[in-house]
């Protein structure tokens, strides 16, 4: 009877529990992890890492890590690769994810550039039933001294492939003192993950399969005399749960600093407030050549029920981007090397 209560008990919370996929405050620094169709979307090469600290004081730790490269290449193609690893709760569920990415540039001109993109993903998830503490386990006064009568799963390691696509256009603007004469230059795009909706389970019959989550994105980068300014937003949904965070980053010389807030719906509700984000970092490109290297901090400051407990988020980033290089240059024809630069951002940033 303990037995099938305890399995009950399981597959009951199955069906109520809900969560979206890790997501990350400065989403600007980790564009491929988003939409497909940004791999490549900038000239040359990138390489990319970030690592989230979710509620630190908490005991069950919620850590999430990714590295990436992506790369513009002849012919419109972009590719990239994209490893993750994310780290919850007190049985050290471990998400272990690598992605390689490919994109196809439809259309490019001077001011427009517009992107498809696919990935494909190979998932591995594993528990650590020995640290989960069972109900039958616990005594009103003494606490965990009992030996559990649940039965160890001999499946401890949930894999399966995904996929997903996207599209994406970065475009210039408006008249200014920018490389190309112009003073904006911006990125939109939507994204939709987990189309093959794998099963995303170690227990039950089947019925446990990952929701589809769709990605809206935009920034824009508007040259100001006194101030570079970057507001920018992204919304998630997957299932019943949604995510929309919108703000501003403005910088002059080679600072940036940031505001943002997260709520659950395009609504600005207080009520419905997650966070407020801040963010601080540096720009800096390498003289006589065309390296860029951006590092970013940034912090949640929770305003829901958990902020007395979760004392926040922390979380750092870093890019660096070499714009003169092009992904099999050998490969291809002296007139696909020209066509690969006419579309010129206004800016660096």
């Amino acid at each position: 009877m303990k037995r099938f209560i305890i399995i009950s008990t399981i597959l009951l919370l199955g069906l109520y529990a809900k969560a979206q996929d890790p997501n990350f405050s400065q989403f600007f620094l980790n564009s491929i992890y988003y939409n497909p169709a940004l791999t490549g979307i900038n000239d040359g090469f990138r390489v990319g890492t970030s690592y989230r600290n979710l509620w630190s004081p908490i005991p069950s730790k919620f850590n999430t890590g990714t590295a990436s490269f992506d790369a513009a290449g002849v012919n419109k193609m972009g590719l990239g690769l994209l490893a993750s690893m994310d780290v919850e709760g007190e049985g050290k569920l471990r998400t272990t994810c690598v992605s390689g990415n490919y994109s196809y540039r439809v259309l490019e001109s001077r001011n427009i550039r517009f992107q498809l993109g696919v990935n494909g993903q190979y998932v591995r998830k594993q528990v650590d039933w020995s640290q989960l503490v069972f109900s039958d386990q616990l005594d009103e006064v003494f606490g965990n001294v009992y030996g559990s009568s649940f039965i160890i799963p001999s499946n401890e390691i949930a894999q399966y492939v995904d996929f997903g696509a996207g599209g994406a256009l970065s475009f210039n603007a408006g008249v200014g003192k920018g490389r190309n004469g112009k003073n904006m230059t911006g990125t939109v795009g939507v994204a939709m993950h987990h189309l093959a909706q794998p099963k995303d389970a170690f227990i039950g019959a089947g019925i446990d399969y990952l929701p589809r989550k769709l990605v809206v994105h935009g920034e824009l980068k508007i040259i100001s005399p006194s101030f570079l300014y970057a507001p920018a937003f992204i919304y998630e949904h997957q299932s019943i749960m949604s995510t929309f965070q919108a703000g501003l980053n403005f910088s002059k010389v080679n600072m940036f600093a940031g505001v943002w807030f997260r709520n659950k719906s395009f609504t600005f509700s207080p009520q419905k407030y997650d966070s407020f984000i801040f963010n601080i970092g540096l720009t800096r490109k390498m003289e006589k050549t065309d390296t860029k290297m951006k590092i970013g901090y940034s912090y949640d400051f929770t305003v829901s029920r958990l902020k007395t407990s979760s004392f926040g988020t922390h979380e750092i980033a870093l890019t660096l981007e070499w714009g003169d290089k092009v992904l099999f240059k050998k490969l291809a024809g002296k007139r696909a090397n020209k066509a690969k630069y006419r579309f010129i951002p206004c800016t660096d940033y």
